[in-house]
């Protein structure tokens, strides 16, 4: 399932409103970006748990291989126009990568490694949009491999932050990240299954 961008309408819902929104590339144009197998099935199942009314009911927004741009005005659109009451998961599956000033990009289709700048979706920008969201309540999933997400010159202590990166000024948000450090990280293989306390916990 690649090339695809698709809302899967929600079953009833509870009482407040559950919207995911599912982001995942296994292509790259750029031949120094390896091309991936995982994103798009862990996509596919992630976003049947949160769709199933017996585990999330979670009205479910997919975008799978898209370009940077693509990807940024569906994370705005997916934010926008939200109530206090709702409850939001994001979720990126996908290369990360690093510029010579330590700021974090998610790599899309159409992403040049060596023109993250103009061509990345930088985390601090997906962040600010999730500062300005009224939503009180989000979740933040990153499955990024950092797999020589360092450019040469790079400074400084390798952990990325992440985590304090992504919780921001604003309250009720809870951060996901499949690594913290420079080091080959293997994507994060979704195999929740509706019993299990996973999946509850976005109950």
């Amino acid at each position: 399932m690649t090339g695809l961008r698709v809302t899967r309408p929600a079953p009833e819902l509870p009482a407040e409103h559950r919207f995911a929104l599912v982001v995942a590339t296994t292509r790259y144009a750029d031949a120094t970006l390896q091309q991936l197998r995982a994103p798009a099935h862990d996509a596919a199942a992630l976003s049947r748990v949160l769709a199933d009314p017996l585990t999330g009911a979670f009205e479910v927004t997919t975008v799978i291989d898209r370009s940077g741009q693509e990807i940024r005005l569906a994370a705005e659109e997916f934010l926008t126009g939200r109530s206090p009451r709702d409850l939001l998961v994001v979720h990126l599956s996908c290369h990360g990568l690093i510029d010579l000033r330590r700021r974090l990009y998610f790599a899309a289709t159409d992403t040049v490694k060596n023109r993250l700048a103009a061509t990345g979706v930088e985390s601090q920008w997906l962040l600010e949009e999730m500062e300005d969201c009224r939503a009180r309540r989000q979740v933040v999933i990153l499955d990024c491999c950092f797999s020589g997400a360092f450019a040469q010159g790079a400074k400084g202590n390798t952990d990325l932050g992440l985590g304090p990166r992504f919780h921001g000024q604003g309250r009720g948000r809870v951060v996901l990240t499949a690594s913290r450090a420079q080091r080959s990280c293997l994507l994060l293989r979704v195999t929740m299954d509706p019993h299990t306390e996973r999946a509850d916990m976005l109950r």
